[in-house]
């Protein structure tokens, strides 16, 4: 499943008309960046939900776990096709476990170390969100890491939801049995529109309009004579 980490509704509707992403997720530095705070939240969820998604995904904020509740309850209430994100800290997991006790999905996000994927595994988080470049700015193999978190998680139904900067590294996660995948647009972008495809696809056109305007005697259509 691909996710599109934006705040950007424009762009988010240009990118689910290809069919391929299947949810949208933000944050507060993403909110941020687009000059927004967490009262736009429900805007942003009315208008990503007129759109074909099947997950939506905000993140619940707060000092204190009262507060942090206060704010995953708010968002939960939003619509059913949508996943609270907590921090995977000690003050997250107890603001996870009184959502779980509302039947509220959870995502654990910010994660770093296999052992917050156990953490998402024993709390039954819908799944947990690595950071592969983050992971890698601190010196470790983002791909090791997150590989060992899918086993970890391996039949306990839990998403390893890895979050990407670059997508050279979606093929080899994916062939290590990561299955969902979160991007900014630029990434996205980049997915769609690999620039050799692009070039063999000029190429066909131009080809095209050259044998439209030339056809060769074989291409030509003979008339048909019938017998009166």
């Amino acid at each position: 499943m691909l996710m599109l980490d934006t705040a950007n509704i424009e762009k988010t509707k240009q990118l689910a008309r290809t069919g391929l992403f299947k949810g949208v997720t933000t944050n507060p530095t993403i909110l941020a960046r687009s000059g927004l705070d967490q009262d736009a939240i429900p805007g942003l969820y009315e208008e990503f939900a007129k759109l074909p998604f099947e997950k939506i995904f905000f993140q619940a904020i707060g000092y204190t776990v009262d507060e942090m509740l206060e704010s995953g309850l708010e968002i939960a209430a939003l619509g059913r096709n949508v996943t609270v994100k907590v921090p995977a800290s000690r003050l997250g997991y107890e603001v996870v476990t009184e959502l779980h006790r509302r039947d509220i999905s959870t995502l654990l996000t910010a994660a770093y170390h296999p052992t917050q994927a156990m953490a998402a595994k024993e709390l039954g988080c819908w799944g947990i969100a690595p950071y592969a470049g983050r992971l890698e700015d601190l010196g470790h193999d983002p791909v090791r890491t997150i590989s060992t978190m899918v086993d970890i998680l391996h039949g306990s139904g839990v998403h390893t939801f890895a979050s990407l900067r670059s997508p050279d590294i979606v093929g080899v996660l994916g062939a290590r049995g990561v299955t969902d995948f979160t991007m900014s647009v630029e990434i996205a972008e980049k997915i769609i529109d690999n620039p050799h495809t692009l070039a063999a696809v000029d190429a066909f056109m131009r080809d095209a309009e050259s044998m439209a305007q030339h056809p060769s005697p074989r291409g030509r259509r003979t008339p048909m004579h019938h017998n009166r």
